[in-house]
């Protein structure tokens, strides 16, 4: 038995980095520069280029006609972002960044079938040995932002809060995984990534995380202990670790939540979004037009909004909150397909039991309440990827290369 488990370990371990090797280690990279706030449309363009070279040469092309058409909304919503019907080509970046980290995570499922995980360790890798770095002083750029908040690299608190939530949410639902001594390497990882989104003080993330983690709750019936114990232990943690001002913040958002400071600085952010899609409710205005757009909305309405708001900002990126964002960047049609896009592939989830992408989406239907990231990198890749993984494994059985189902059986799961 135990020379049967070398035989196949060989084999796992020859297929991996042997037959799509340069795949295989320009997925792991992309992910690292993901942890280090460096990642670009350029580098992105790396592990689509070579997968698409790896898939041409295997001739994969002449099976496109079998490939399931609800596999092509997701590129019909990318090309939509690119085109900009309300804005011609403003977020044609946008656009190809979906485009290109959809098509990687399809390339992951085809090239490298169940191992697709072992690239996605080197984010929680990246972020844990940046922080170890900058604690130990390796790094000389500023730690933390002026309010006490954790950045790294990822240039602001709310970013980093973000991709270790949903970094850590991937330790837990893959932890099944871990075997041997890795599995107490990647449990203590797995601390260090809780510790670095408790300093970085993003609120939105800690209600995100707080109800994908009760849902793994749900989810895990027989081993619920797991995810409780990891949930009160981070309420714990962040009591004694999180300086008194953010632990301030937080405890005002929870005993007052509509009184709060930053819940009343994102009204009149959110009053001048709906203004834009009432101004263009079929097509949007694109996202990078939103900036201006806000900007001379509250030049315009000055007196009127600080009557009635006790803050209200002057320069702001996005909407702040993903559903307002959506209309205001595709309006009711690219909505409408951006929707359906994430709808029939959360369906397909929970047909394959794909936990991860349910959990993302959960994730991100929170976090977005109070945030947009789809005008950045990391909010793109951290949905478009696992939305690839789920129609991936769709367009993999439809080439009879595997079956539809993920294997992947969660935490405490146990096999029927």
């Amino acid at each position: 038995k135990v020379h049967t488990v070398q035989i196949w370990e060989a084999k796992w371990v020859k297929s991996l980095f042997n037959e799509y090797a340069l795949f295989f280690i320009s997925l792991c990279v992309l992910f690292w520069w993901l942890g280090t706030g460096s990642l670009t449309w350029k580098r992105i363009s790396i592990p689509l280029f070579i997968g698409g070279y790896y898939l041409w040469k295997a001739e994969v092309y002449r099976f496109i006609r079998r490939i399931p058409l609800a596999a092509l909304l997701p590129i019909a919503a990318a090309l939509y972002t690119m085109f900009t019907p309300g804005y011609l080509f403003a977020d044609i970046r946008n656009g190809y960044e979906i485009l290109s980290v959809y098509l990687i995570g399809i390339m992951a499922i085809l090239l490298l079938q169940d191992r697709y995980f072992i690239s996605m360790l080197f984010l929680p890798i990246a972020l844990s040995v940046t922080y170890i770095g900058f604690m130990v002083g390796i790094f000389s750029k500023p730690l933390i932002s002026c309010d006490e908040r954790l950045v790294l690299f990822l240039k602001h608190p709310n970013i980093l809060g973000a991709v270790s939530a949903i970094a850590l949410l991937f330790l837990i639902t893959y932890c099944n995984k871990w075997k041997g001594i890795s599995r107490y390497i990647l449990s203590g990882m797995g601390c260090l990534i809780t510790l670095i989104l408790i300093l970085s003080a993003n609120r939105a993330a800690y209600l995100a995380t707080f109800v994908s983690l009760s849902f793994l709750i749900f989810y895990l019936s027989k081993k619920r202990i797991v995810p409780i114990v990891i949930t009160v232990s981070i309420c714990i943690v962040t009591i004694f670790v999180l300086p008194q001002e953010q632990l301030d913040r937080v405890i005002s958002s929870v005993e007052s939540p509509l009184n709060d400071r930053t819940f009343e600085t994102r009204k009149p952010i959110w009053e001048a979004a709906i203004a834009g899609i009432e101004s263009a409710p079929w097509f949007g205005k694109s996202i990078r037009a939103f900036k201006a757009f806000h900007h001379n909305y509250i030049m315009e309405n000055a007196e009127d909004l600080n009557s009635r708001y006790r803050e209200v900002e002057k320069t702001v990126y996005h909407p702040h909150n993903i559903f307002i964002g959506l209309l205001f960047m595709y309006g009711i049609v690219g909505t409408t397909l951006f929707i359906w896009s994430v709808g029939l592939a959360l369906k397909k989830a929970l047909a394959q039991k794909d936990l991860f992408f349910q959990v993302v989406i959960i994730f991100y239907s929170v976090f977005g309440l109070f945030e947009f990231s789809l005008d950045r990198e990391d909010g793109i890749v951290l949905l478009f990827f696992p939305m690839g993984l789920v129609y991936g494994r769709e367009i993999a059985a439809s080439l009879q290369r595997q079956p539809p189902a993920q294997h992947d059986q969660p935490c405490g799961a146990q096999a029927e």
